[in-house]
């Protein structure tokens, strides 16, 4: 009995045994299972990133400078980008990059590259590295080559290495003048490139040894560079709602003009006083009006009746030869008016959230700025000379006009609820950007030997450091944009095809103006454009082609609203994506999958 029990004990050990022994070895088989999974999910991850990112490579042409700043001769500039599976940052090596300027370049590159190409960057994360001496790597020529290679990455095409290029990056997509061209030319012969890309218009010696093509803008160089061939869509923009505000308004503007000149007494007027001159000038620009009124061009309309109502005004105020203490009244009341309408516009920005109406939104602080400032300037009159107050009723008579537009400008807010934000952050990092954009500039056109924006320079970085109206530093900023671009992007031009060169730029504008505005109306950008085609058709080449860049400057507004990712390779590393791409780690992976 004993040894039955005892058989049967041991019997049952057993089987616990190998029971147990058979979970064991089931888990075993379950972690092993799961290790693999692991191991070919890693892998399959890492074969998936890899195939997701490209590299790509691109020459830039710069110059080398001694300490005192002057030009020493050329150099070759090799940039690389890698792109790889993230969320839209830049990663830049530093080591090669000292001047600031550059690295605000790489991002507004990139981001006008984005925006001009219609390309979906946020799905991929940046690397950019340049191999070239830091001395001579400096400012914003590297701009253009940013772009082109930003673009050409994304759309994994390759680039062609016999190649090379310079030029700035203009407001939207034009290439502009950058200094040492022969200098750079002379290099590219040197290294016996094909074809060097050149800022049109570009003053330059001839090449037997390559071929040298000026670029207008972006797209054009981009085909320059081999693969697919690129052209930006002809967007139409809408305008029928805005000719019919527009209409409107160039109305209202006019009716007003009618209105003045009922209030003067043109018997008294002597002929070739300074009142004649106004009142002619006045009847010149309502002349003027009729005509682009039956043309249907409302805003060229609205501006030369504003013109009229302004000469029309000063003639009337200074008939009535009001007195120290009439004029000083006047000008108090209208600031106070200027005061309860500055409110009002202020309550109009919490409530925008769409493009159109922030465009608005920033003219009108802009025009109860200029007002104001006109009040201060007939205040500095009527206070150095009380006994003769006619300069001083100038100043208010064109600050009475300017601000009566203010509330025609108003018809233009639409109310329209979209996707935009505009606090106080978001504004103040858009008015830094700017102003960084407008160093650099500057800078660029100190190459030129040219002074001629420095107080407007000055007032700007003035509204940044002052953090006084967000607003106006980018309203204000933007405009100085736009004349600095048209200096630059002049500087070069043979006076005989300026007019080639402004249709260029025209239609460049006309395709360019609609491509940030994300379904919303592009208002500013689009009233210049309207404008400079106006003047284009008098053949005022030299306004229509700041219009037009005053059209492009405003049209980059986005390029400036957007957030910045910018990190410095040289001290951050994304480990995990280097770990997945080095082929030795692949093939340990490999290995172990084999093994197990």
């Amino acid at each position: 009995m004993t040894t039955k029990k005892a058989l049967s004990s041991k019997s049952s050990s057993k089987k616990k045994e190998v029971n147990s022994a058979k979970k064991i070895t089931n888990k075993n088989k379950l972690i092993s299972t799961i290790i693999k999974l692991i191991l070919i999910t890693l892998l399959i991850s890492s074969m998936y990133l890899m195939s997701l990112s490209y590299s790509n490579s691109i020459h830039l042409l710069a110059v080398s400078e001694d300490e005192n700043g002057k030009l020493t001769g050329g150099s070759v500039i090799e940039l690389f980008l890698k792109i790889k599976p993230g969320s839209g940052e830049t990663y830049v090596n530093l080591n090669t990059i000292r001047e600031v300027d550059t690295q605000i370049s790489i991002l507004n590159s990139k981001k006008a590259a984005c925006f001009i190409f219609e390309l979906d960057c946020s799905k991929y994360d940046f690397y950019y590295d340049f191999k070239g001496s830091a001395l001579i790597l400096k400012g914003p020529s590297a701009s253009s080559a940013i772009a082109i290679i930003t673009a050409k990455t994304i759309n994994r095409e390759h680039i062609n290495d016999d190649i090379a290029i310079t030029g700035s990056l203009s407001s939207g997509g034009l290439i502009g003048s950058v200094g040492g061209i022969n200098e750079k030319i002379e290099v590219a012969e040197n290294r016996e490139y094909k074809k060097v890309l050149v800022p049109f218009f570009s003053k330059y010696n001839s090449s037997k040894k390559l071929d040298i093509i000026p670029v207008l803008d972006i797209v054009t160089a981009y085909n320059e560079f081999g693969g697919k061939k690129y052209s930006l869509k002809n967007k139409a923009v809408r305008t029928k709602e805005f000719s019919q505000t527009m209409k409107e308004l160039s109305e209202l503007m006019c009716l007003r003009a009618k209105e003045i000149k009922k209030l003067i007494n043109t018997d008294s007027i002597r002929q070739n006083s300074s009142l004649d001159k106004y009142f002619k000038s006045a009847i010149d620009s309502f002349n003027s009006s009729r005509k682009t009124y039956n043309e249907e061009n409302y805003y060229s309309t609205g501006s030369f009746c504003y013109n009229s109502n302004i000469n029309y005004r000063i003639v009337q105020k200074i008939q009535e030869n009001l007195s120290f203490n009439e004029i000083n009244n006047s000008i108090n009341k209208l600031n106070n008016k200027i005061v309860v309408k500055e409110k009002d516009i202020e309550n109009i920005a919490k409530n925008t959230t769409s493009l159109n109406d922030f465009y608005v939104t920033l003219l009108l602080f802009d025009r109860t700025s200029e007002a104001k400032k006109m009040l201060e300037d007939a205040k500095k009159q009527l206070n150095s000379n009380e006994t003769n107050t006619t300069k001083a009723t100038i100043f208010y008579s064109k600050a009475l006009e300017r601000f009566n537009t203010v509330g025609l400008w108003q018809l233009f807010i639409q109310n329209k609820k979209s996707t935009y934000s505009f606090n106080n952050r978001i504004l103040g990092k858009a008015c830094e950007k700017i102003t960084k954009e407008i160093t650099i500039k500057s800078k660029l056109l100190e190459n030129f030997n040219s002074n001629l924006l420095d107080n407007l320079v000055n007032k700007q970085n003035n509204l940044l450091r002052t953090n006084s109206n967000k607003y106006l530093c980018i309203y204000q900023g933007l405009e100085l944009i736009g004349r600095l671009d048209t200096m630059l992007n002049s500087v070069n031009i043979n006076t005989n095809k300026s007019e080639a060169y402004v249709k260029n730029i025209l239609d460049f504008t006309q395709k360019r103006i609609e491509l940030n505005s994300n379904g919303d109306f592009p208002f500013i950008p689009y009233i210049y454009f309207e404008y400079s085609s106006d003047l284009f058709t008098t053949k005022q080449y030299y306004p229509a082609m700041l219009y037009a860049n005053f059209a492009l400057s405003y049209s980059d507004l986005n390029l400036y609203l957007e957030q910045d990712n910018f990190l410095d390779t040289s001290k951050i590393r994304k480990f995990f994506f280097e770990l997945f791409e080095n082929f030795w780690f692949v093939l340990a992976v490999l290995l172990l999958i084999g093994f197990v």
